[in-house]
């Protein structure tokens, strides 16, 4: 017992020791990178490993935008991914946020791992490879120690309370932040939002609301020349490539026609692209027609046009094994052999209605899930990730892109329940990450919230998608020559 004590003591002593050097150490001075003009960076160190048992430190990159006087609350931003770095998107977050200058100082901190934080986590794909990569340090990389280091820059900024703004799985750590420090938290806006029980593994809400979105897109008549029911034509491709893929010739500028092939799982994929570029969105019901009639090169081209690339500047992959494989739901025991995992995912999809993946095949489902990248990662089934705390009464901000699939609106309707003061907008014609897409109206409801007063929601007149309609060629007036 006293052996017990004195470590507990050592420990304690250790980080209030930690704490104090930390915020002694936090002196910004102008960032020297390019893209980052107008604001100022610092260092703060942190524990790797809070309980001590695995040393090491994290170097993690704060910045702030850079004022003639800071004021004092702090509104700090937080990326999605897991992975997505916040200081990369310095400026956009700039001219977002620039409304609240006079009341807050914006801060940006890059997450343990990621963007200009130290080190950069390098990790394979591969679950167990990388469990076998990281070692013991493999285990701190969640979202428990994500919600713990944004605490340290709160307190080494001397900040008694800070607004919490986060897109995406960043409304996650938003959310757990707010629960496990309550008391510490002014208020939080999340955009496109996290259900509160975390990532859904089998992602059965994303497939839920795909039905939904093809309607909205097709709305009054916008899709009648393409196709008369986008859910049921969506439902007899996806099935009709599973069965046999369709193989089209992909040309693209400066570059060599090449074949591909088109399954199920494509189409998926070009509906899921849709998120990130919603003006994609317009092509798919061409597209969809095309593929109907045996010419797959729209959908293969819309597969080109949609493909996510992002520098490890903006996105650090290897953090989602670590993070999502430790925080997520998963349908097995944590002490379950590779085995036991296996037969108990194919239990979980076997349990499952066919309307769960519809309008795709349920292979589409099997195939899109997060669960089977996380078999063999060592410390699954949501280990430190949710606290038992309920959400707590601070002001929420809820926003949804009713076009979202990611994060679907029936993920944003499961957070606006659960905390008491939310308040919820949902955008018409958007997706994933609404204010991104939306900064205008974005910073209205912004404003609006901060002066607690109603949001209501300035965004419900954006622009809307207009399907792009194919014409048969008849009906295509020839040109005319121009003049002089």
């Amino acid at each position: 017992m006293p052996r017990l004590i004195s470590t507990l003591v050592a420990a304690l002593l250790a980080g209030l020791l930690l704490t104090a050097t930390a915020r002694a150490e936090l002196a910004f001075s102008p960032c020297a990178e390019r893209g980052q003009a107008g604001f100022e960076c610092a260092t703060l160190k942190v524990p790797l490993d809070r309980s001590g048992e695995v040393p090491g430190t994290i170097r993690l990159r704060v910045q702030r935008l850079i004022q003639p006087s800071q004021p004092e609350a702090v509104l700090m931003n937080v990326e999605g991914g897991p992975g997505g770095s916040a200081t990369a998107r310095s400026q956009q977050s700039a001219r977002l946020f620039e409304p609240l200058r006079d009341a807050y100082q914006l801060v940006l901190v890059d997450p343990r791992g990621i963007g200009a934080s130290r080190p950069y986590l390098r990790c394979s794909p591969h679950a167990a490879r990388c469990a076998r990569q990281l070692g013991r340090a493999g285990r701190f990389y969640t979202t428990a120690d994500s919600v713990a280091d944004l605490d340290a820059v709160r307190a080494a900024l001397g900040a008694p309370k800070v607004f919490v703004y986060g897109t995406s799985y960043g409304t996650f750590v938003a959310q757990e932040y707010a629960r496990t420090h309550p008391e510490r938290t002014e208020r939080i806006v999340l955009d496109s939002p996290v259900p509160p029980t975390g990532i859904d593994a089998l992602q059965l809400e994303t497939f839920a609301a795909i039905a939904p979105m093809l309607r909205r897109l097709c709305a009054d008549g916008a899709c009648a020349h393409a196709t008369r029911d986008v859910v049921a034509d969506t439902r007899r491709l996806a099935h009709r490539l599973q069965r046999r893929p369709l193989r089209a010739v992909l040309r693209e500028p400066g570059e060599r026609p090449r074949r591909v092939r088109l399954g199920g799982e494509d189409v998926f994929e070009v509906l899921m692209n849709g998120d990130e570029n919603v003006a994609l969105r317009a092509l798919y019901p061409g597209a969809l027609h095309a593929a109907l009639a045996g010419d797959g090169a729209p959908l293969a081209r819309m597969l080109v046009l949609g493909a996510e690339d992002h520098p490890p500047r903006f996105l650090n992959p290897s953090i989602y094994v670590p993070t999502s494989c430790t925080d997520m739901r998963l349908p097995w025991r944590r002490s379950a052999t590779p085995r036991e995992r296996v037969r108990a995912l194919e239990r979980a999809y076997s349990r499952l209605p066919a309307s769960a993946a519809a309008p795709f095949p349920r292979s589409v489902l099997e195939e899109a899930s997060i669960a089977p990248v996380c078999l063999g990662w060592p410390a699954t089934s949501l280990a430190r990730a949710v606290t038992d705390r309920p959400p707590p009464a601070v002001p929420t901000l809820v926003l949804s892109g009713l076009g979202d699939l990611r994060t679907s609106p029936a993920d944003a309707a499961a957070v606006a329940r659960a905390y008491p003061d939310a308040q919820v907008m949902e955008v018409p014609n958007r997706a994933h990450g609404v204010l991104r897409t939306d900064v205008e109206c974005g910073r209205e409801a912004l404003l609006a919230f901060v002066a607690d007063r109603p949001v209501g929601n300035p965004c419900a007149a954006s622009a809307p998608l207009l399907a792009v309609q194919p014409r048969p060629l008849r009906r295509v007036a020839r040109a005319q020559p121009a003049a002089g």
